[in-house]
């Protein structure tokens, strides 16, 4: 018996030591990055990497800026969530809309969705942009 758990001990050990060598690897990296942002602080030049701007709305807010600029638009759109009309307004709209001098109407989608006491209120509204 005792034969037998000295060997499953030992294929136990060997079955592991590539998870030890990869957590020591891993390890050294963390330390090199941690060594690395350090420094970088130390020097004040250190900015952690967040990313809450992604591609696609980069793009789409470039593109929205060309199109106003180039074009004779004199009226715009703007759909938003009838459940969360204030909150999933876009600032950098109204930044564009004033800079370029364009009206627009605010159109609220999934109004199925929302609170009716909501829309009640916002139907009693002129303008809430």
């Amino acid at each position: 018996w005792r034969v037998a758990a000295r060997g499953f001990a030992s294929e136990f050990q060997e079955i592991i030591k590539p998870e030890r060598k990869w957590k020591q690897r891993w390890d050294e990296v963390q330390e090199k990055i941690k060594d690395q942002k350090d420094i970088a602080e130390a020097a004040g030049v250190y900015q952690p990497n967040i990313n809450w701007f992604p591609g696609h709305m980069f793009k789409a807010s470039h593109e929205m800026e060309e199109i106003l600029s180039k074009s004779d638009v004199s009226l715009v759109l703007e759909i938003r969530d009838a459940r969360i009309p204030f909150s999933s307004a876009n600032p950098m709209i109204d930044n564009l809309l004033k800079d370029y001098k364009k009206r627009r109407i605010i159109v609220l989608n999934k109004s199925d969705l929302s609170n009716p006491r909501l829309q009640r209120n916002l139907a009693n509204r002129r303008t809430f942009a």
